[in-house]
């Protein structure tokens, strides 16, 4: 990303905040993420580069970046994405997870949202301000909870469905069956073409349904 132009002609490789500099209208020249954990993007840790709404646009715009990068194109079968999907969802869970819990409790609920660089009053530093607000590295953990179990949910949705439609295949066989051999002793006989009619109109009777016993 170094040296790429970002909106209305920014250096995406500079911090860019504004500064209180002794002409003022200055911008910040640190390297674009500098002092934060997500150093070569975005602002720097004393423009509010470590705040949560800008850690957060910083992963998602290493996330895109990433995914420009490495992403390809796969040939997995949905049903088997959905199980890859979710192990590396429950590895993130677990990694988060260790994380989380090495992070003092304060920390998880209590952090700094803002700083900001004095440097053209009579005592320059920087002013800190804190409040409550859940620490950016819970709330990666509680989102990947939900989205780890909504794929368990949707894959044994899956798994359910299909087993119905196998027991409403197995029982339209049976019931196949069970009709060709009460004709048979009867002495009609049973073609290829009735056998095919019996076993269409058990289907058009049992429908497409879904577990909840609805038509699809």
């Amino acid at each position: 990303m170094a040296g790429d132009r970002g909106g209305e002609g920014r250096d995406s490789s500079k911090c860019g905040g504004a500064t209180r500099g002794v002409r003022g209208g200055g911008k910040c020249t640190r390297p674009a993420g500098w002092g934060t954990d997500h150093v070569g993007v975005g602002r720097c840790k004393l423009h509010g580069g470590s705040t949560p709404n800008h850690v957060v646009a910083a992963q998602r715009v290493m996330a895109a970046q990433a995914v420009a990068t490495y992403g390809i194109k796969s040939d997995l079968p949905p049903t088997a994405a959905l199980l890859e999907e979710a192990q590396w969802s429950h590895g993130h869970v677990v990694w988060l997870r260790d994380v989380v819990q090495q992070i003092d409790p304060e920390a998880l609920v209590w952090g700094v949202t803002e700083e900001h660089e004095k440097t053209a009053s009579e005592f320059p530093g920087v002013d800190v301000k804190k409040m409550a607000a859940p620490n950016v590295w819970l709330k990666l953990y509680h989102d990947e909870r939900r989205l780890h179990l909504d794929l368990v949910k949707t894959i044994e949705t899956l798994k359910l469905e299909q087993r119905w439609q196998d027991l409403l295949h197995r029982n339209g066989e049976l019931m196949r069956q069970v009709l060709v051999a009460v004709l048979a002793r009867r002495g009609l006989a049973v073609d290829a073409a009735l056998a095919s009619e019996i076993q269409d109109e058990i289907g058009r009777i049992a429908g497409p349904k879904t577990i909840e016993g609805r038509v699809a």
